[in-house]
């Protein structure tokens, strides 16, 4: 059974968050939305803020691979950049 299968979806979010903190450059994750399209196949969209512009695409994958951690099958990402 799916993690969020068993305990619902607020807990993959939490964990999400605060791993998603552990990567660097990340300094904001909100708009963090989950949902089952079908019983197979569940989605995200999460608005990511970033420090800097410095190896992103590289981030991007760190993100999709927690989200992939949690089973969520596709994630849509967001980002915003705070450079000051």
């Amino acid at each position: 059974k799916r993690l969020v299968e068993t305990v619902g979806f607020e807990f993959p979010r939490i964990r999400i968050r605060s791993i998603a903190f552990q990567i660097s450059g990340i300094v904001g994750v909100h708009e963090l939305h989950i949902w089952r399209l079908t019983p197979q196949k569940t989605l995200a969209t999460v608005h990511i803020v970033f420090n800097t512009t410095e190896d992103i695409l590289s981030k991007y994958q760190d993100i999709i691979v927690i989200f992939q951690t949690f089973y969520i099958d596709h994630v849509t990402i967001q980002p915003e950049f705070s450079l000051v």
